[in-house]
């Protein structure tokens, strides 16, 4: 990304201090470069799966009736 101003210099942050560069400033990013950490529960995230019965699972797909009593 290129960034563009009508002022030669503009203010820059990086890793939270603030530098003058000369514009036109050029922004590259690396694949993989960046970790980005956020909640679980964060808006906008499905829901997660329910924990798998595996013997239910198993029961299921053999196509057996439950055991009495479930």
């Amino acid at each position: 990304m290129v960034i563009d101003a009508d002022t030669p210099e503009i203010p820059v942050g990086i890793d939270g201090e603030t530098v003058m560069m000369p514009t036109p400033v050029h922004c590259t990013i690396q694949p993989r470069a960046l970790l980005v950490r956020v909640p679980k529960d964060r808006p906008g995230t499905r829901p997660p799966k329910p924990k798998i019965s595996w013997p239910e699972l198993r029961r299921l797909a053999s196509f057996r009736s439950a055991p009495a009593g479930t």
